[in-house]
């Protein structure tokens, strides 16, 4: 997730620290580079992000708008003429 999602999440935290945890994302101090990072690192998804803060919990409609759009993939390996030439 970037930081606008963390942004925006930290609105909805009910949980003090968890919300101070989330500013600390947005405000770029040390801490809150160094989570981001090991989020980031780690390969976090948005609803890992939800796990880890459950007291941030925006309505589904916003939470839509919060997470983009997947992009489609009109092209993969397994698409390469090289893989199966034999094969269209």
């Amino acid at each position: 997730p970037n930081k606008k999602f963390f942004d925006t999440l930290s609105l909805f935290a009910k949980d003090e620290k968890e919300k101070a945890t989330l500013e600390s994302i947005i405000s770029g101090s040390d801490d809150g580079k160094a989570l981001y990072r090991d989020l980031v690192h780690d390969f976090a998804h948005h609803a890992d992000v939800l796990k880890k803060f459950p007291s941030a919990r925006p309505p589904v409609e916003h939470l839509i708008n919060m997470i983009p759009p997947l992009k489609p993939r009109s092209y993969s390996i397994a698409s390469s003429p090289l893989m199966h030439p034999d094969i269209i």
